[in-house]
């Protein structure tokens, strides 16, 4: 068999494979973007733990193909830096997740500053609906808040209950405007 035949068998054998793991779980997309705010995209694999032991116990992860991740090991909390121009405006947070089981996971936006202080401008959200069907999205409320970088560092969170890929999370989005005049 010539190396183009065997080219074709298998990108038809991995077609058939994706299509059957897509139509096992349905994915829910971000809402629409705004044509007035600018958009800062995180997939999952940029989450990184906030410790390796919680317990004294490792915590390990997986990042899959499709950019999301998993606790593979004793769960713990994951976060990402969100980078943006002081000033900014932030109207929307929200993070596209797969809950197939109990208990609950929780996501948060929350600001650091160098003087072992921190707050939530933001209440935390919970996500406590499992559904093994589909990728769910959830929206921080509370907004906006105004970015201060000269005081706070921000993070987002994404802390998983359990481990393997009934928590799993593919992603975040936040949505910010330069100024009100945006609009």
């Amino acid at each position: 068999m010539s190396k183009i035949q065997r080219r074709t068998i298998l990108r038809a054998m991995v077609a058939a494979l994706v299509g059957a793991a897509a139509t096992t779980v349905t994915g829910q997309a971000f809402t629409p973007p705004s044509r007035s705010r600018r958009y800062q995209k995180f997939g999952g694999h940029n989450f990184y733990p906030i410790t390796t032991f919680k317990n004294g116990q490792r915590t390990d992860w997986t990042y899959n193909d499709n950019g999301s991740i998993y606790a593979s090991g004793n769960p713990t909390l994951f976060n990402t830096r969100v980078q943006l121009p002081d000033g900014a405006l932030i109207e929307e947070v929200q993070f596209n997740y797969f809950l197939g089981s109990l208990p609950p996971m929780y996501f948060s936006l929350i600001a650091f500053d160098n003087a072992n202080g921190y707050q939530s401008p933001i209440p935390t959200a919970q996500a406590d609906s499992p559904d093994p069907t589909r990728i769910q999205t959830i929206s921080l409320v509370g907004l906006p808040v105004r970015v201060d970088n000269a005081t706070w560092n921000y993070v987002l969170r994404w802390a998983p209950a359990a481990v393997d890929t009934d928590h799993m999370l593919w992603g975040a989005r936040v949505g910010y405007r330069m100024s009100e005049e945006d609009v």
